[in-house]
Protein backbone atom coordinates (compact mmCIF):
# COMPACT_ATOMS: atom_id res chain seq x y z
CA UNK A 1 0.00 0.00 0.00
CA UNK A 2 2.74 2.44 1.01
CA UNK A 3 4.65 1.73 -2.21
CA UNK A 4 1.78 3.20 -4.21
CA UNK A 5 1.94 6.55 -2.37
CA UNK A 6 5.01 7.90 -4.29
CA UNK A 7 3.33 6.94 -7.57
CA UNK A 8 0.19 8.84 -6.61
CA UNK A 9 2.30 11.85 -5.63
CA UNK A 10 4.04 11.76 -9.01
CA UNK A 11 0.70 11.61 -10.87
CA UNK A 12 -0.74 14.44 -8.76
CA UNK A 13 2.36 16.60 -9.32
CA UNK A 14 2.18 15.94 -13.08
CA UNK A 15 -1.42 17.15 -13.38
CA UNK A 16 -0.75 20.11 -11.07
CA UNK A 17 2.19 21.20 -13.22
CA UNK A 18 0.16 20.71 -16.40
CA UNK A 19 -2.59 22.94 -15.05
CA UNK A 20 -0.10 25.58 -13.91
CA UNK A 21 1.56 25.54 -17.35
CA UNK A 22 -1.82 25.95 -19.07
CA UNK A 23 -2.72 28.89 -16.83
CA UNK A 24 0.66 30.50 -17.47
CA UNK A 25 -0.08 30.48 -21.21
CA UNK A 26 -3.20 32.58 -20.73
CA UNK A 27 -2.86 36.22 -21.66
CA UNK A 28 -4.32 39.44 -20.35
CA UNK A 29 -6.12 40.93 -23.33
CA UNK A 30 -7.79 44.28 -23.89
CA UNK A 31 -10.02 44.34 -26.97
CA UNK A 32 -11.23 47.62 -28.42
CA UNK A 33 -12.94 45.91 -31.38
CA UNK A 34 -16.51 44.66 -30.66
CA UNK A 35 -16.29 41.81 -33.20
CA UNK A 36 -12.95 40.64 -31.76
CA UNK A 37 -14.32 40.73 -28.21
CA UNK A 38 -17.25 38.56 -29.27
CA UNK A 39 -14.92 36.16 -31.08
CA UNK A 40 -12.70 35.75 -28.01
CA UNK A 41 -15.74 34.60 -26.04
CA UNK A 42 -16.82 32.30 -28.89
CA UNK A 43 -13.38 30.69 -28.66
CA UNK A 44 -13.83 30.15 -24.91
CA UNK A 45 -11.13 32.73 -24.20
CA UNK A 46 -13.39 35.24 -22.46
CA UNK A 47 -11.52 34.73 -19.19
CA UNK A 48 -8.43 36.20 -20.87
CA UNK A 49 -10.25 39.46 -21.63
CA UNK A 50 -9.54 42.04 -18.92
CA UNK A 51 -10.73 45.18 -20.69
CA UNK A 52 -12.97 46.32 -23.55
CA UNK A 53 -14.25 49.43 -25.29
CA UNK A 54 -17.60 51.00 -24.43
CA UNK A 55 -18.93 49.67 -27.77
CA UNK A 56 -18.31 46.03 -26.86
CA UNK A 57 -21.77 44.77 -25.94
CA UNK A 58 -21.77 41.08 -26.90
CA UNK A 59 -21.90 38.62 -25.29
CA UNK A 60 -23.56 39.71 -22.04
CA UNK A 61 -20.46 38.62 -20.05
CA UNK A 62 -18.63 41.55 -21.66
CA UNK A 63 -20.50 43.88 -19.33
CA UNK A 64 -18.44 42.52 -16.43
CA UNK A 65 -15.18 43.67 -18.03
CA UNK A 66 -13.42 46.98 -17.36
CA UNK A 67 -14.13 49.71 -19.93
CA UNK A 68 -11.06 51.64 -21.11
CA UNK A 69 -12.78 54.09 -23.47
CA UNK A 70 -13.37 53.75 -27.22
CA UNK A 71 -11.21 52.93 -30.22
CA UNK A 72 -10.71 56.69 -30.73
CA UNK A 73 -10.52 57.87 -27.12
CA UNK A 74 -8.83 55.03 -25.26
CA UNK A 75 -7.70 55.94 -21.74
CA UNK A 76 -3.99 55.12 -21.44
CA UNK A 77 -4.01 55.20 -17.63
CA UNK A 78 -6.83 52.64 -17.49
CA UNK A 79 -4.99 50.47 -20.01
CA UNK A 80 -1.78 50.56 -17.97
CA UNK A 81 -3.68 49.73 -14.77
CA UNK A 82 -4.94 46.48 -16.35
CA UNK A 83 -1.38 45.43 -17.34
CA UNK A 84 -2.35 43.81 -20.66
CA UNK A 85 -0.13 41.42 -22.60
CA UNK A 86 -1.95 42.44 -25.79
CA UNK A 87 -4.13 45.38 -26.78
CA UNK A 88 -6.24 44.59 -29.85
CA UNK A 89 -7.10 47.65 -31.94
CA UNK A 90 -8.49 48.48 -35.40
CA UNK A 91 -7.13 50.76 -38.18
CA UNK A 92 -9.20 53.61 -36.65
CA UNK A 93 -6.95 53.69 -33.59
CA UNK A 94 -5.07 57.06 -33.50
CA UNK A 95 -1.41 56.82 -34.55
CA UNK A 96 -0.25 59.09 -31.70
CA UNK A 97 -1.91 56.84 -29.13
CA UNK A 98 -0.34 53.78 -30.73
CA UNK A 99 3.13 55.39 -30.60
CA UNK A 100 2.58 56.36 -26.96
CA UNK A 101 1.63 52.79 -26.05
CA UNK A 102 4.67 51.50 -27.92
CA UNK A 103 6.91 53.78 -25.85
CA UNK A 104 5.26 52.30 -22.75
CA UNK A 105 5.97 48.77 -24.06
CA UNK A 106 2.30 47.88 -24.53
CA UNK A 107 2.01 45.32 -27.33
CA UNK A 108 -0.73 46.08 -29.88
CA UNK A 109 -2.29 43.88 -32.55
CA UNK A 110 -4.47 45.30 -35.31
CA UNK A 111 -7.66 43.59 -36.48
CA UNK A 112 -8.36 44.63 -40.07
CA UNK A 113 -11.66 45.86 -41.46
CA UNK A 114 -12.92 42.92 -43.57
CA UNK A 115 -13.97 43.59 -47.17
CA UNK A 116 -15.59 40.20 -47.74
CA UNK A 117 -16.56 36.96 -46.02
CA UNK A 118 -13.12 35.42 -46.64
CA UNK A 119 -11.47 38.28 -44.75
CA UNK A 120 -14.01 37.86 -41.93
CA UNK A 121 -12.76 34.30 -41.57
CA UNK A 122 -9.12 35.39 -41.71
CA UNK A 123 -9.80 37.87 -38.91
CA UNK A 124 -11.31 35.10 -36.81
CA UNK A 125 -8.22 32.93 -37.34
CA UNK A 126 -6.04 35.93 -36.46
CA UNK A 127 -7.87 36.21 -33.12
CA UNK A 128 -7.68 32.43 -32.60
CA UNK A 129 -3.90 32.49 -33.10
CA UNK A 130 -3.53 35.10 -30.36
CA UNK A 131 -5.03 32.69 -27.82
CA UNK A 132 -3.73 29.41 -29.28
CA UNK A 133 -7.12 28.24 -30.57
CA UNK A 134 -6.56 27.89 -34.33
CA UNK A 135 -7.65 24.23 -34.53
CA UNK A 136 -10.89 25.01 -32.67
CA UNK A 137 -11.48 28.04 -34.90
CA UNK A 138 -10.97 26.04 -38.10
CA UNK A 139 -13.55 23.47 -36.99
CA UNK A 140 -16.03 26.23 -36.15
CA UNK A 141 -15.51 27.92 -39.52
CA UNK A 142 -15.95 24.61 -41.31
CA UNK A 143 -19.41 24.22 -39.74
CA UNK A 144 -20.37 27.77 -40.70
CA UNK A 145 -19.24 27.19 -44.30
CA UNK A 146 -21.34 24.02 -44.58
CA UNK A 147 -24.44 25.92 -43.44
CA UNK A 148 -23.73 28.82 -45.81
CA UNK A 149 -23.25 26.46 -48.75
CA UNK A 150 -26.56 24.79 -47.90
CA UNK A 151 -28.33 28.16 -47.83
CA UNK A 152 -26.71 29.26 -51.09
CA UNK A 153 -27.75 26.01 -52.77
CA UNK A 154 -31.39 26.69 -51.84
CA UNK A 155 -31.28 30.18 -53.38
CA UNK A 156 -29.20 29.29 -56.46
CA UNK A 157 -32.15 28.88 -58.82
CA UNK A 158 -34.48 31.63 -59.96
CA UNK A 159 -34.14 35.37 -60.54
CA UNK A 160 -31.70 37.32 -58.37
CA UNK A 161 -33.71 39.92 -56.46
CA UNK A 162 -32.34 43.40 -55.83
CA UNK A 163 -31.57 44.45 -52.25
CA UNK A 164 -31.01 47.96 -50.92
CA UNK A 165 -29.35 48.26 -47.49
CA UNK A 166 -29.79 51.63 -45.78
CA UNK A 167 -27.05 52.52 -43.30
CA UNK A 168 -28.07 56.05 -42.35
CA UNK A 169 -30.68 58.78 -42.57
CA UNK A 170 -30.33 62.52 -43.32
CA UNK A 171 -28.24 61.80 -45.32
CA UNK A 172 -28.89 58.28 -46.58
CA UNK A 173 -25.91 56.00 -47.09
CA UNK A 174 -25.76 52.48 -48.40
CA UNK A 175 -23.17 49.75 -48.93
CA UNK A 176 -20.45 49.70 -51.56
CA UNK A 177 -19.90 46.60 -53.68
CA UNK A 178 -16.45 45.98 -52.19
CA UNK A 179 -17.70 44.92 -48.75
CA UNK A 180 -18.75 41.77 -46.93
CA UNK A 181 -22.35 42.98 -47.31
CA UNK A 182 -22.15 42.02 -50.97
CA UNK A 183 -21.16 38.48 -50.00
CA UNK A 184 -24.01 38.45 -47.48
CA UNK A 185 -26.51 39.45 -50.19
CA UNK A 186 -25.11 36.86 -52.61
CA UNK A 187 -25.35 34.02 -50.07
CA UNK A 188 -28.96 35.07 -49.40
CA UNK A 189 -29.71 34.79 -53.12
CA UNK A 190 -29.86 38.48 -54.06
CA UNK A 191 -27.81 41.23 -55.71
CA UNK A 192 -26.87 44.73 -54.56
CA UNK A 193 -29.34 47.20 -56.09
CA UNK A 194 -26.89 50.13 -56.29
CA UNK A 195 -24.64 50.74 -59.34
CA UNK A 196 -21.12 49.29 -59.37
CA UNK A 197 -19.57 52.78 -59.45
CA UNK A 198 -21.08 53.81 -56.10
CA UNK A 199 -18.20 54.66 -53.74
CA UNK A 200 -19.98 55.43 -50.48
CA UNK A 201 -21.22 58.99 -50.89
CA UNK A 202 -24.68 60.30 -50.04
CA UNK A 203 -27.42 58.28 -51.76
CA UNK A 204 -30.70 60.03 -52.54
CA UNK A 205 -34.22 58.61 -52.39
CA UNK A 206 -34.55 59.50 -56.05
CA UNK A 207 -31.71 57.13 -56.90
CA UNK A 208 -33.37 54.36 -54.89
CA UNK A 209 -36.56 54.95 -56.89
CA UNK A 210 -34.56 54.49 -60.10
CA UNK A 211 -32.86 51.33 -58.77
CA UNK A 212 -36.29 49.99 -57.71
CA UNK A 213 -35.13 47.33 -55.20
CA UNK A 214 -37.22 44.26 -54.45
CA UNK A 215 -36.31 44.46 -50.76
CA UNK A 216 -35.13 47.26 -48.44
CA UNK A 217 -33.21 46.53 -45.22
CA UNK A 218 -32.69 49.44 -42.81
CA UNK A 219 -30.08 49.42 -40.06
CA UNK A 220 -31.79 49.77 -36.69
CA UNK A 221 -31.57 53.42 -35.61
CA UNK A 222 -34.27 53.31 -32.95
CA UNK A 223 -37.19 55.61 -33.75
CA UNK A 224 -35.30 56.94 -36.77
CA UNK A 225 -35.23 53.47 -38.32
CA UNK A 226 -38.97 53.04 -37.86
CA UNK A 227 -39.52 56.53 -39.24
CA UNK A 228 -37.47 55.69 -42.34
CA UNK A 229 -39.56 52.56 -42.86
CA UNK A 230 -42.74 54.66 -42.74
CA UNK A 231 -41.28 57.13 -45.26
CA UNK A 232 -40.41 54.36 -47.74
CA UNK A 233 -43.89 52.92 -47.49
CA UNK A 234 -45.25 56.11 -49.05
CA UNK A 235 -43.43 55.32 -52.33
CA UNK A 236 -45.95 52.86 -53.72
CA UNK A 237 -44.11 52.45 -57.04
CA UNK A 238 -41.10 50.73 -55.42
CA UNK A 239 -41.28 46.95 -55.75
CA UNK A 240 -40.13 46.53 -52.11
CA UNK A 241 -43.20 48.49 -50.99
CA UNK A 242 -45.47 46.42 -53.22
CA UNK A 243 -43.91 43.27 -51.73
CA UNK A 244 -44.29 44.61 -48.14
CA UNK A 245 -40.57 43.88 -47.91
CA UNK A 246 -39.06 46.72 -45.85
CA UNK A 247 -37.25 45.45 -42.77
CA UNK A 248 -35.34 46.76 -39.75
CA UNK A 249 -31.98 45.06 -39.13
CA UNK A 250 -30.24 44.77 -35.75
CA UNK A 251 -27.38 47.30 -35.98
CA UNK A 252 -25.17 45.26 -33.64
CA UNK A 253 -25.20 42.39 -36.16
CA UNK A 254 -24.17 44.64 -39.04
CA UNK A 255 -21.76 46.88 -37.12
CA UNK A 256 -19.98 44.06 -35.29
CA UNK A 257 -19.79 41.17 -37.71
CA UNK A 258 -18.21 37.79 -37.03
CA UNK A 259 -18.46 34.72 -39.31
CA UNK A 260 -21.25 33.50 -37.02
CA UNK A 261 -23.34 36.69 -36.99
CA UNK A 262 -22.73 36.77 -40.77
CA UNK A 263 -24.43 33.37 -41.01
CA UNK A 264 -27.37 34.60 -38.90
CA UNK A 265 -27.70 37.65 -41.12
CA UNK A 266 -27.74 35.50 -44.26
CA UNK A 267 -30.52 33.39 -42.70
CA UNK A 268 -32.44 36.56 -41.78
CA UNK A 269 -32.12 38.11 -45.26
CA UNK A 270 -32.99 34.83 -46.96
CA UNK A 271 -36.09 34.35 -44.79
CA UNK A 272 -37.29 37.91 -45.35
CA UNK A 273 -36.77 37.64 -49.10
CA UNK A 274 -38.73 34.39 -49.25
CA UNK A 275 -41.47 35.41 -46.80
CA UNK A 276 -41.49 39.22 -46.42
CA UNK A 277 -44.36 39.26 -43.93
CA UNK A 278 -42.82 36.80 -41.46
CA UNK A 279 -41.58 38.28 -38.19
CA UNK A 280 -38.11 36.88 -37.52
CA UNK A 281 -36.62 40.17 -36.25
CA UNK A 282 -36.97 39.16 -32.59
CA UNK A 283 -35.28 35.84 -33.23
CA UNK A 284 -32.33 37.59 -34.84
CA UNK A 285 -31.92 40.06 -32.01
CA UNK A 286 -31.96 37.52 -29.21
CA UNK A 287 -29.19 35.30 -30.59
Amino acid sequence: MYKSVPILLIIFTFFLNAKTEEESKKKRIISLAPAVTEELFLLDAGDEVVGVSSYCKQPIETQQKKIVGTIITADIEKILTLKPDILIITPLFPIKLKEKLKSLRIKTKTSRNPKNYEELCKNFLFVADLVGKREKAQKMLSEVQKKLNKLKKKTKTGKKEKIFIQLGAKPIYTIIHESYFTDLINFAGGINSVPLDYKGAYYSRERVLVDNPDHIFIMDMGKIGENEKNIWQKFKIITAVKNSSIHIVDSSKIGSTTPFSFLEMVKFFSEKMSNPKTDCTKTLRTK
